[in-house]
Parts: C-alpha cells; structure tokens; sequence
C-alpha cells in the first residue's frame, strides 16, 4: 500500500469534531456552512507515519506515490477555511497535541 505525497488534507481528531458537534446542537443561531479542520495540512505519507509512530509501528515500511502514479482522478489539495468556526471562539488540535499518549 501506498500513501499520497500529493493528496493534502487538514486531519481533526474526532474528539475535537465532536466538541464542535456538541456545540453547534445546541446554537441554532449559527446557519450556513461551518468547516472544521485541524490547523495543519498534510500529506497522506506524513499522516500514515505519524499514526504509525504514534501506534508503535515502524515506519519504514510505509511507502509514498502519487495520485497520478495511482492511475486515480481525485482532488489533491483539500484544506478547509476555518475562518469561521475561529471566529466562533474553536480550534482544533495539531496532530503533534492530539497523538499524544
């Protein structure tokens, strides 16, 4: 298996989301589109290695591609405006904060 090095996207710890959720439940002044993100943008591999390490898993065995070496059409760079939801008074956790012990 192989991991994306072009395939960006900004991973949240679903405990964060679920904070966020839990908020929003009880807010229905706050209409329209919301993202919620984590505050870095990262490629697959980075991601894969950074799980793996966290889990205790070497991580020299985990490979890196490309979409385009995939033979696969999918969006590259997905990383989400949070402009909003940080107005709103919420953050989310880098992956260094959430993956700890």
């Amino acid at each position: 298996m192989s991991f994306f090095t072009d395939e960006i996207r900004c991973p949240v710890h679903a405990l964060d989301l679920a904070r966020v959720l839990s908020w929003l439940a009880e807010r229905p002044d706050v209409t329209g589109p919301l993202n919620v993100a984590g505050p870095e943008a990262v490629d697959r591999l980075t991601l894969a290695r950074r799980a793996a390490t966290w889990m205790g898993h070497e991580t020299s065995l985990l490979r890196g591609s490309t979409i385009a070496e995939s033979g696969m059409l999918r969006p590259g760079r997905i990383v989400l405006d949070m402009t909003l939801a940080a107005s709103l008074g919420f953050g989310c956790r880098s992956m260094a904060e959430a993956l700890v012990s």
